[in-house]
This record gives C-alpha cells, structure tokens and sequence, in this order.
C-alpha cells in the first residue's frame, strides 16, 4: 500500500507538473491563435454569404424586370397579330361586298381546289 501511495505521489506531482506547462502561455499561444483565426474565418464567410445573399436578391429583381418586359412584349405582339386578323377579315368583307373577291379566297389553294390566289 505504501508503494502505490509512492505510485500516486509521483503520479500526482507529473501531472502537476504537465499542467503548469499547458497553462505557460507560450502553450496557450497556438490554441488562441487558432481561436482568433478561427474567428476571422468565421466572419468572412458570413460576410462572403451576405454578399452573396445580396447579389443573389439584386439578380433576381432584375430577371423579373426582365421577365415582366418580355410578358408586355408578348402581349403586345399578340393584341397586334389579332389587329392584323381583324384587318384581313374587314378588307376580305368589303372586297366581298364590292364583287371583287369571294370568302374562299380566304383558304387558298390547298384547302379549296380551283383557287389560285388570295386577291
């Protein structure tokens, strides 16, 4: 029994020993250098997503600007093709009205046999 209190005391007094080297400040040296650097990291990356986030949100403002100016575009491209129709289907009536032209002008060659032109 008194060779293991030996054991513990010598035991006890490297640990004591060990301890005071790990709490010597050119020990804690590195593992704040870690800490601050790992702090340092932290924040630039939160920096790099917020600018990120930001630029993403701008982006995507603009391609709905973008979207919304084509969808007006489509639109207007659509009301003038049915402008265009509407004006077909008036001059063909009034051709029609005059004796100048007849509605199967209206389907060409391939859907009436025996008409050769649109007039």
């Amino acid at each position: 029994e008194e060779g293991e209190q030996q054991v513990d005391f010598a035991r006890g007094r490297r640990l004591r020993r060990l301890v005071k080297i790990l709490e010597s400040p050119a020990a804690q040296k590195p593992v704040r250098q870690y800490v601050n650097w790992s702090q340092v990291a932290a924040v630039a990356l939160y920096l790099v997503h917020l600018g990120c986030f930001i630029a993403i949100i701008v982006l995507l403002g603009r391609t709905d600007d973008c979207v919304s100016d084509v969808s007006k575009a489509g639109v207007g491209l659509d009301h003038m093709h049915r402008a265009l129709i509407d004006t077909r289907v008036i001059d063909m009536w009034y051709k029609v009205a005059k004796g100048t032209a007849n509605m199967t002008s209206l389907y060409g060659t391939a859907s009436r046999p025996g008409v050769t032109s649109y007039d």
